[in-house]
């Protein structure tokens, strides 16, 4: 399901020229970071949030 929606997102970001989008989540969310490689988005590096937590960074050029 999570599949299908990031596919209907991707094609609205599409539709309104947007190039890319970048996403990141908790190092521990094992099923987010195979869902996000799955379906195209690369691994960027660490980033910290405002709060100083800890997040994997990915991105996907949306084409």
């Amino acid at each position: 399901m999570a599949t299908l929606l990031f596919e209907e997102f991707h094609q609205q970001l599409k539709n309104n020229n947007i190039k890319s989008l970048k996403i990141d989540t908790h190092e521990d969310n094992k099923a987010m970071q195979t869902l996000i490689k799955k379906i195209g988005y690369q691994y960027c590096g660490i980033i910290y949030t405002s709060y100083n937590a800890k997040r994997l960074a990915f991105e996907k050029v949306i084409s």
